[in-house]
């Protein structure tokens, strides 16, 4: 018997084996399963993968990690293939699947985003598991460096779905399964979430964090309105104009691995919420604009408990002294750039709106 063929076997039986559990007993048809309809993945089918996969409290889990907690270790106790795992979401979350196969089409978007490095430095830990990260990377037709190095813009969306690494602020999730960030700025339930009613969601992301982190950047915002096939109707027609961010900008000079001289910009904008809710008041988006990687680019966004004064502590008596020329700066929340990450380099700190 082949290897090709005892692999096809291996993967029957493995796919096979998830819907009994489901509740389903005949052989598995996904458009019988999980119908296609407006709101990607419907109520029924959704209810089956939470009764599946339940919140576990144990692992300080809150209602809105289910499915993805469990679904996620079960899937990781099942392979150490990361084909068969694709093969797992298409036929578990087909809604999901299939917005990460449009997302790879667009190249553009794509491009809007920066590296990232999949490790915790709070934790100590990977925060995707290795095979979620060589899985989604596979789907999305994007570089991995030794499941070390990726690319941000699937790492921040996608990938922290699957994220089972708990650290004090919760799970990487909850930015997008919660719905604080919706509330915050009026949005429908869902908006910014894995089940959207239009759009998907990496477009509706890198749309909306794009608009406010590329605000004086022509280019880049007619990139997005060009490519903004998947994007929600509701993000297209949302006035941004009353969106009011302050940005903290760290400039250095640093060379790299070729010791070419370059000047790259670090941009940290915290956007107040129009609705303060739950614990957090406003929306942190963290871009870096780099000529090594072709100018500006996201790195990733969520959601902080403070104001935007407060949290860049506008108001207290040493902040004037971190300002300025000669300032120590450092990358920050799992960002990757070449010659400034893991270390601190000298450079200039700004506050501009």
């Amino acid at each position: 018997m082949s290897s090709n063929f005892r692999f096809f076997i291996v993967l029957a039986i493995l796919i096979a084996s998830a819907f009994p559990a489901l509740g389903l007993t005949e052989e598995p048809n996904c458009e019988a399963v999980f119908p296609r309809v407006k709101t990607n993945l419907n109520e029924t089918a959704l209810t089956k993968l939470k009764m599946r996969f339940p919140m576990d409290e144990a692992r300080g889990e809150l209602p809105s990690d289910s499915p993805w907690g469990g679904l996620t270790r079960w899937m990781i106790g099942q392979t150490d293939s990361a084909v068969i795992v694709r093969k797992l979401l298409a036929s578990l979350l087909p809604s999901v699947s299939r917005d990460i196969r449009r997302d790879a089409k667009n190249a553009a978007y794509k491009k809007l985003w920066g590296q990232a490095i999949n490790y915790d430095e709070l934790v100590h830990a990977a925060i995707v598991e290795p095979l979620l990260v060589r899985a989604l990377a596979e789907d999305f037709k994007v570089p991995l460096t030794n499941n070390t190095i990726v690319h941000a813009g699937v790492q921040h969306t996608y990938g922290y779905l699957f994220s089972v690494l708990q650290t004090s602020f919760g799970y990487k999730r909850s930015r997008w399964v919660k719905g604080e960030i919706e509330t915050g700025f009026d949005f429908s339930a869902g908006t910014l979430g894995p089940f959207p009613e239009g759009g998907t969601l990496f477009s509706n992301v890198t749309y909306f964090l794009g608009k406010i982190a590329f605000k004086d950047e022509p280019k880049k915002l007619r990139e997005l309105e060009i490519h903004a096939k998947y994007v929600s109707k509701n993000l297209k027609a949302f006035d941004f104009s009353k969106v009011k961010p302050l940005r903290l900008k760290e400039t250095v000079t640093v060379s790299d691995l070729r010791g070419q001289v370059r000047t790259v910009v670090i941009r940290t904008d915290i956007v107040p919420y129009f609705t303060p809710n739950g614990s957090s008041r406003s929306l942190l988006i963290y871009s870096v604009d780099d000529p090594l990687h072709g100018g500006s680019r996201l790195i990733t966004g969520f959601p902080v408990a403070k104001d935007p004064r407060a949290f860049l502590n506008l108001d207290a008596p040493e902040t004037a002294t971190s300002l300025g020329e000669n300032r120590p700066i450092a990358t920050h929340y799992n960002a990757f750039v070449e010659g400034v990450t893991n270390q601190i380099v000298s450079g200039r700190r700004e506050i501009s709106p």
